[in-house]
């Protein structure tokens, strides 16, 4: 029996435990150290209102302070060892730090397009008048400093916004349209690729840091809170499990073509 058959086995003989304690494939994230984000969705994916989970803070005689609050979130093998060090390749499924899900500098692709479109029109403008560079030189300057901008857009620095957030629209692309996945999960997946999610925080001032969770609003669903929803870590479990065995399936196919020659033909 393969380990992920013992795996699963494993989880189905303790699922009632699982769900209340800590289900397979998961981790948690606190308010210990910062506040956790929420945003409230309905399900079209449309946004309805941000909240927060005020960072854990001690009792004080003009405060009842904040308790500590643990959340459960799903992750893969590689987003839970990720280090600093390339992590923008191995993003957590669902809830991610803001970072990731914040797009292109937190800026939405309507306003890159159109910045884009404004910086090629002054290129070009200034091109088409480079016979006497020292008179124009005002504009190249202005060019400069927009080619600036552009590079500050597309790298973020030494964290790569737009990597980050296209590794993790991927991943959640594959989830949303697979055959497990739940309308929270279908509804997440349409919100987030608005790309809207800088704007709708902007209030909040976040840390790239800064976890964010979902909340969805669907008629007959009494819990919206989805990291407190059973079915979503089951429509995850299974999900995960399946692509597990697919590419377990497809690495033994590729080992068996290579071991005989001939089937590579």
């Amino acid at each position: 029996m393969s380990f992920w058959q013992n795996l699963a086995n494993s989880y189905d003989k303790n699922a009632d435990v699982l769900k209340i304690t800590y289900p397979l494939s998961t981790t948690s994230i606190s308010n210990n150290s910062d506040i956790i984000a929420i945003i409230v969705i309905d399900g079209d994916g449309n946004f309805v209102r941000s909240d927060k989970i005020e960072k854990k803070s001690k009792a004080t005689k003009k405060s009842p302070g904040n308790p500590l609050v643990n959340i459960t979130i799903p992750v893969t093998e590689r987003s839970l060892g990720r280090s600093s060090t390339g992590a923008w390749k191995y993003p957590n499924p669902v809830f991610e730090q803001y970072g990731y899900l914040k797009s292109i500098c937190g800026k939405p692709a309507d306003y890159i397009n159109k910045f884009y479109d404004h910086c090629n029109h002054v290129r070009k403008y200034v091109e088409k008048l480079k016979v006497n560079e020292e008179k124009f030189k005002s504009r190249y300057k202005r060019w400069n400093e927009y080619g600036k901008k552009i590079k500050k857009l597309e790298g973020c620095g030494k964290e790569d916004c737009a990597k980050k957030y296209s590794a993790y629209i991927a991943q959640l692309k594959d989830f949303a349209e697979s055959d497990f996945a739940t309308k929270q999960i279908k509804a997440i997946y349409q919100y987030v690729t608005k790309q809207t999610i800088a704007f709708n925080l902007l209030e909040m001032k976040l840390d790239d840091k800064t976890y964010i969770v979902f909340q969805v609003e669907i008629p007959g669903n009494p819990q919206t809170q989805v990291w407190n929803e059973e079915f979503f870590f089951n429509a995850w479990y299974q999900y995960y499990l399946s692509e597990k065995k697919k590419r377990h399936g497809e690495r033994i196919e590729a080992e068996n073509k290579l071991a005989n020659p001939r089937d590579l033909s």
